[in-house]
């Protein structure tokens, strides 16, 4: 860790002129959604629509996959409707879109779908940022900025959270996108779980999944009464594992990572498959005596 960091401060000084993103910094937006029936529609729309069922009936199967600034959205779209682990998804939270591929994946898979991207990157002048989709109707969203900006080009990232209703209960959903070692150091990253975790707090039922850049916070979502399917799940960007998934209120039952994704990104898609926890009925007054 400390040849690391020697080598981070030596590239200071050289990549201090780097042009800067344009950060969204308005909780409220840009926003982006759709519904498989209303094209782009409000999410009010979308809650007048009747749900449907899960994919496979007993699980709730959630993916996610970071399709590397949106370059190959047509070949990402091939791939989760021809993989069968990605194709049988009922939440898709997807990292470095732009709002185009977010609506053309949603379009493609039949699912809502809603995106907020964190900022125009200056990499490719166009938006970055998460896309949720979803099943069913996503009932309400938001965009949670996370602290920490890159140090080089100033560019922030983001969490979208949004409420989905299974088998009746609501159920918090998060896609995330965590900021590099280089970009904010581990202590940064540190702060952005803590931040995230503190938005989900209240929340009984929840799934977060996304690219954390790094696998060292799975201990902080447990520490909160989260379970982590993705743990030893193996390296899913180059050598390292920095995509997971992690629940609340839920019992992993399996978990995998697609390995073979040509050039559609420099990130493997994961997925995992979920069971309700059972509720721990409260003690009767005679049994407490």
């Amino acid at each position: 860790m400390r040849l690391r960091l020697l080598a981070i401060s030596l590239l200071l000084p050289t990549l201090g002129a780097c042009a800067h993103g344009l950060n969204y910094t308005d909780p409220a937006g840009p926003r982006f959604s759709g519904s498989p029936t209303a094209g782009l529609a409000p999410a009010s729309a979308m809650r007048a629509e009747p749900a449907r069922t899960a994919a496979r009936p007993g699980r709730i199967r959630v993916a996610s996959f970071n399709i590397a600034w949106a370059r190959h959205t047509d070949e990402a779209i091939g791939l989760l409707q021809a993989d069968p682990n990605l194709s049988s998804a009922d939440l898709l939270m997807l990292q470095e879109m732009d709002e185009a591929s977010a609506a053309r994946i949603a379009a493609a898979l039949d699912m809502h779908y809603v995106y907020y991207p964190a900022t125009l990157h200056p990499k490719t002048d166009r938006n970055f940022g998460n896309a949720l989709l979803s099943r069913w109707p996503i009932e309400r969203d938001s965009k949670l900025i996370l602290p920490h900006t890159s140090w080089q080009l100033r560019t922030q990232r983001i969490a979208v959270l949004g409420t989905v209703r299974i088998d009746g209960q609501p159920v918090t959903v998060v896609t995330a996108h965590f900021g590099t070692l280089v970009e904010i150091f581990p202590w940064g990253q540190r702060d952005q779980a803590r931040t995230l975790l503190e938005a989900v707090k209240a929340q009984d039922h929840v799934i977060v999944a996304g690219d954390f850049n790094t696998g060292g916070l799975g201990e902080m979502f447990e520490a909160q009464g989260f379970t982590w399917p993705t743990h030893g799940i193996g390296n899913t960007h180059h050598s390292w594992s920095f995509d997971h998934v992690y629940a609340r209120g839920f019992i992993p039952i399996g978990r995998g990572v697609v390995r073979e994704v040509g050039e559609i990104s420099d990130h493997k898609p994961i997925w995992a498959d979920l069971a309700w926890a059972p509720r721990v009925a409260a003690p009767s007054i005679a049994t407490a005596q």
